[in-house]
C-alpha cells in the first residue's frame, strides 16, 4: 500500500536537482566569460603599453603626432576586445607618458615608461546577468631611451 502513495517521487526529486544543477551551470558559465572578458582586456591593454613603448620619443612630444599615436592604441585596444567579442558597454582609455599623463610631454619628463589604464563597462547578454560589471586593467612598459 506504501508504493501507491509514493509515485512520481523520484521525478519529482529528479526535476529539484536537475534545476539546481542548471542553475549552478548557468553561473558558471557567466562567470567564465565575465573572466574570459577580463583576460582579454587584459593582454590587449598590456599590447597597447608594448606598443607605446616602442614609439619614438619625438612622435610623443610633438602634440599632432602625439594625437595620432594615441588615436592608433586606442583603436588597437577597441579592435582586440571586438576580435574577442567582447561586448563593450563604455570604454575609457588613460594613457600615461612616463610621470604625468599624455596630454603635455614636455622635454624635462624622461619618459621612462608608458602605462595605459583601461575601464571597460561589460554586459553578457547571454544569461540576462542583472546590472552591468565594471572591468579594469592596467599595464605597465618599460622604455629604452
Amino acid at each position: 500500500m506504501r508504493r501507491r502513495h509514493c509515485r512520481g517521487v523520484a521525478a519529482i526529486e529528479l526535476a529539484m536537482v536537475l534545476l539546481v544543477c542548471a542553475l549552478l551551470l548557468t553561473q558558471c558559465l557567466y562567470y567564465g566569460r565575465l573572466a574570459m572578458s577580463g583576460a582579454v582586456l587584459d593582454r590587449a591593454t598590456s599590447d597597447v603599453a608594448r606598443y607605446l613603448a616602442l614609439v619614438p620619443v619625438e612622435s610623443l612630444r610633438d602634440g599632432t603626432q602625439r594625437a595620432l599615436v594615441l588615436g592608433n592604441a586606442q583603436v588597437m585596444l577597441e579592435q582586440a576586445l571586438a576580435d574577442a567579442g567582447v561586448q563593450v558597454l563604455d570604454l575609457q582609455v588613460d594613457f600615461g607618458c612616463g610621470l604625468t599623463g599624455c596630454s603635455v610631454v614636455s622635454p624635462a619628463n624622461p619618459l621612462a615608461s608608458m602605462s595605459v589604464t583601461a575601464m571597460l563597462r561589460y554586459r553578457d547578454e547571454w544569461f540576462g546577468a542583472a546590472g552591468d560589471v565594471d572591468l579594469l586593467a592596467y599595464a605597465e612598459a618599460g622604455r629604452d631611451n
